[in-house]
């Protein structure tokens, strides 16, 4: 066997033992992201959660997220798209994960909004308008305040709740949840309490459409 031959020889197994290994790192993050998720599943879903969809469906998407993260926006529809194209079969919880600086404001606007029951305006308004009161990665926000300006919401009551303890206590609650279930950014996904843990729209609609053929078979 010549020289030639052996060096790609052993190039050949140098690259197929690194792809083992990734592989295998990739099943190990897998598993502890799964088995993260098992042991802190009853802090997926709050009383105080949005949701959307079918509340009796039996698939269910939590979603974390942060109003100024552009990934959340470009998701959104993608979600959106879930929901419509399956009404009574698929439930959507929305929980505050505050990344960016300044968006822990922000999220307390759209805590205020579902308290006068205007959440999902707020936040379509919100994606809307994001590059006008989140530039490079940074919250502003009274330039938010202004983008949803036309929802209809009560700003002295919003001022009000913005200050109110228990809305204080409802983000704290989604963050820890969020850091507990192993969320360190956002969007991050777990469909009938199993996370997402290889990102993407099409891991995330195959996620989604295991569990609609395990829940309601083809």
């Amino acid at each position: 066997m010549n020289r030639n031959i052996l060096i790609l020889v052993a190039a050949a197994v140098m690259v197929g033992g690194f792809v083992i290994a990734m592989l295998a790192l990739e099943s190990r993050d897998m598993s502890n992201a799964q088995t993260t998720a098992k042991l802190n599943s009853s802090r997926l879903v709050r009383e105080h959660s949005p949701m959307a969809g079918n509340g009796d469906a039996r698939v269910t998407i939590v979603e974390f997220f942060d109003p100024a993260c552009g990934t959340c926006r470009a998701f959104h529809p993608i979600v959106k798209g879930i929901l419509r194209d399956n009404p009574e079969k698929v439930n959507l919880v929305v929980r505050y994960l505050p990344l960016h600086p300044g968006s822990a404001d922000v999220v307390k606007i759209l805590e205020a909004a579902r308290l006068q029951g205007k959440f999902w305006e707020a936040l379509e308004t919100a994606y809307a308008t994001q590059g006008t009161w989140a530039i490079n990665h940074q919250s502003f926000p009274e330039l938010f305040w202004r983008s949803i300006s036309s929802v209809g919401l009560d700003p002295e009551q919003v001022s009000k709740d913005m200050q109110s303890p228990a809305v204080s206590q409802n983000i704290q609650q989604d963050t820890e949840d969020g850091r507990a279930l192993g969320v360190d950014k956002t969007p991050g996904f777990f469909v009938n309490g199993k996370p997402l843990v290889e990102f993407g729209q099409m891991q995330l609609l195959q996620l989604v459409n295991e569990a609609l053929e395990r829940e309601y078979g083809g």
